[in-house]
């Protein structure tokens, strides 16, 4: 068979294609044939020209087309096969990631050497990113050496050092506190306890996780960071104050590790910062707010809590200081807390927050605490509440909330979203309650979208049933459009 084409030049080629039947099997393999300038180029040979066409790009076009392969360097470094040209162009990736979990003594030591390998191939060339997650053990602490002092020296803007032990900890090398090139910065399990003064002059982005940090510490670093615009402690200890005085500084993210982080008393001092995301046990940490009058947003989680009038006081405190923040988002415990508050007869502070948004369990308990919070929110016009847990648990009668309506009309709230939040163990609530007391109150209501939880198309009659029911309460905004889906 043969027929003709044009060629991206405009000129005719004619295309032969052969079937040869295989003996014993059945069937034909097609092979194909250009002619060409009056000569015929093999299909293999197509192939071989296509390459050779790719490789003869120049380096920058070849390294961008890398960079969308998979994450990890070692997709990259599977293109050495193609030819002598790719044999090691993937170790000049702008971005090097490696990554390793596999609890193997051997495996990892395979996986070091290979990042030792990768990096004495690469020349002096751009790095914008260099990534390592692995096992580390004590044994590697000249090897991890050795790629920090690589990355630094090829001028790197983000740095990860993501080192995953229970035992021990990486003391990186002086040369680290000192970068003029560094944008970004994490180091996981690391001693942080720089000898000389810290110059990170560019660094913008800077994260800690399962680190020792005393308070003079941070206090150099922050110094030593003059363009720093966010700052993310996870599971850290050691410091008991945080005095962020920058005015660059916008966004403070601070993960309580309960097992080592017991220290009583956590002051945060920051008049700049616009964001704040905290997680802990008021149970085992009294956070105290100080001069935070310019922030935003604001996200508050608690890992748990109990029944004492301290907890609940001092719930209500970190209320009254973020007051004027435009987005208020609670979590894990907290709207728990303030349900136990609201029961107590505790009055909640009036605040001017225009977003709500709260990660909470679906249980009878934390509605009080859910209206106690639209009461003390009349700026209000967009509400989100959504379920943190999933559908486990048996069948059980609902027992109607000790508060189950509002004392006041919601005058600016316009937008509802109730995500996960309806059981089918008890036949949509607490979704049921919430839902006809926002119809009832919310006279400026313009949407109210219900996403049920995933385990009700499990159960289509309930949802049916619950969904009727939803459609049926009486909405004082004649503008209210209600959707319901599984």
């Amino acid at each position: 068979m043969s027929g003709e084409r044009e060629n991206e030049f405009g000129n005719k080629e004619e295309i032969v294609v052969e079937t040869e039947d295989r003996e014993g099997e059945g069937f034909g393999e097609e092979s194909y044939s250009v002619q060409k300038d009056g000569e015929t180029v093999s299909n293999k040979r197509m192939k071989e020209m296509s390459i050779d066409r790719l490789s003869a790009l120049p380096d920058g076009i070849l390294l961008h087309i890398l960079s969308f392969l998979d994450s990890d360097v070692k997709e990259a470094a599977v293109t050495s096969v193609l030819s002598k040209r790719w044999q090691f162009l993937w170790s000049e990736l702008p971005k090097l990631t490696f990554s390793d979990y596999i609890w193997d003594v051997g495996k990892t030591r395979e996986f070091v050497s290979w990042i030792n390998r990768t990096i004495m191939l690469r020349s002096e060339s751009y790095l914008k990113e260099f990534q390592v997650d692995f096992l580390y053990d004590e044994c590697y602490a000249l090897d991890v050496n050795a790629w920090v002092r690589f990355a630094l020296k090829n001028n790197v803007k983000e740095l990860s050092l993501g080192l995953h032990t229970r035992i021990y900890f990486y003391t990186p090398p002086r040369v680290l506190y000192s970068s003029s090139s560094l944008t970004y910065l994490w180091l996981q399990r690391c001693i942080v306890a720089p000898q000389l003064k810290i110059e990170w002059p560019c660094l913008t982005r800077l994260a800690f996780e399962d680190v020792e940090l005393h308070d003079d510490v941070i206090q150099e670093i922050l110094l030593g960071c003059p363009v720093l615009s966010f700052l993310d402690l996870r599971m850290c200890w050691g410091f008991k104050r945080l005095d962020v005085k920058s005015e660059c500084l916008n966004e403070l993210v601070l993960f309580d590790n309960e097992d080592k982080y017991n220290i009583g008393l956590l002051e945060i001092s920051a008049p700049y910062l616009r964001s704040l995301h905290v997680s802990f046990s008021p149970v085992a940490t009294k956070l105290q707010l100080i001069n935070v009058q310019s922030l935003v947003t604001v996200n508050i989680h608690f890992t748990e809590c109990d029944n004492s009038l301290e907890v609940m006081n001092t719930t209500l405190e970190l209320l009254q200081k973020v007051q004027h923040a435009e987005e208020l988002i609670l979590g894990g415990l907290f709207v728990e807390v303030l349900s136990r508050s609201v029961l107590r007869g505790l009055r909640l502070p009036q605040s001017k927050h225009n977003f709500l948004g709260l990660e909470t369990s679906r249980d009878m308990k934390i509605i009080p605490g859910i209206l106690g919070l639209l009461e003390s929110s009349p700026r209000i016009d967009t509400l989100l509440i959504e379920s943190v847990h999933s559908f486990q648990e048996p069948v059980r009668s609902w027992v109607p909330a000790a508060k189950n309506d509002l004392e006041c009309d919601l005058l600016n709230l316009k937008t509802v979203r109730l995500l996960d939040f309806a059981d089918p163990n008890h036949a949509g609530e607490p979704m049921l309650t919430i839902a006809r007391t926002l119809l009832k109150r919310a006279t400026a209501l313009e949407k109210m979208k219900i996403k049920a939880l995933g385990s009700l198309t499990e159960f289509t009659s309930e949802f049916t049933k619950m969904s009727e029911t939803v459609l049926s309460y009486p909405r004082s905004s004649e503008k209210a459009v209600v959707g319901l889906r599984p």
